[in-house]
């Protein structure tokens, strides 16, 4: 799964192993796809959040006038993401790589799809 800044977006979803594991806590740390700077930012949560509900990337892999179809994985490091150190011209700087295994594949209508993109849930605070 890569990151393209015309497909990806981060949404809040349900995640049955965070939820299983008691998370999003005051520790977990997450990675976000800006809609606006269309990088990868990386934070660490500072309030409990809803049990189970997740940052979550969704990459959208195809599309017409009726169906997409995409990928979305977890975006609590440890979950569906993996944080790492990683040296580009001498600098240390986060990246990150997506668990193969915990990528599921989805579809909706492309209205749900559109709907998607422009919601903002800006009462959601980890």
């Amino acid at each position: 799964m890569t990151s393209d800044s015309r497909t990806t977006i981060s949404r809040v979803a349900f995640c049955v192993r965070c939820y299983e594991s008691n998370r999003p806590n005051k520790s977990s740390q997450f990675a976000v796809f800006g809609t606006t700077s269309h990088k990868t930012h990386y934070f660490r949560t500072e309030y409990r959040g809803k049990r189970g509900f997740t940052p979550h990337f969704f990459v959208k892999i195809s599309g017409d006038r009726n169906l997409v179809t995409f990928h979305s994985v977890c975006g609590i490091e440890d979950c569906g993401t993996i944080f790492f150190f990683k040296k580009i011209n001498g600098e240390e700087i986060i990246t990150h790589e997506f668990v193969p295994e915990r990528i599921k594949v989805g579809s909706m209508r492309t209205v749900d799809w559109n709907a998607l993109q422009s919601f903002r849930d800006p009462e959601y605070y980890i």
